[in-house]
């Protein structure tokens, strides 16, 4: 969980990151997992993301997509939602209380 020491801490890690904001299956929380939809929605615009980026970075972009896939795949975080922060030397993924809108995005900034 998010709490002031960690937020203030987000502002320190290594970028570029992959930054993505899930909405988890509400109806059944103690199933903690994804939404359908959303897993659908993080492939599609996973893949508009890496033809956005320049091509010298598309690689870094699938290699990070790939760790978050893979982790979703492996494992049931709690919480409404789900913050990941996905870098080279960066692996964060924070279960959220509220739901979030689906994002996906790729910079220096979480």
């Amino acid at each position: 969980m998010l709490n002031a020491e960690s937020v203030a801490k987000l502002s320190e890690l290594d970028a570029p990151l992959l930054t993505a904001y899930l909405n988890r299956q509400p109806s059944e929380p103690s199933r903690h997992q994804l939404h359908p939809e959303t897993l659908a929605w993080m492939k599609r615009h996973g893949r508009a993301l890496v033809e956005k980026v320049s091509p010298s970075t598309r690689s870094a972009v699938r290699e990070q997509l790939t760790r978050i896939d893979n982790f979703l795949a492996e494992r049931k975080p709690g919480g409404k939602a789900l913050l990941i922060l996905a870098g080279p030397a960066v692996w964060e993924a924070i279960p959220l209380q509220d739901a979030v809108e689906n994002e996906l995005a790729w910079g220096n900034q979480p």
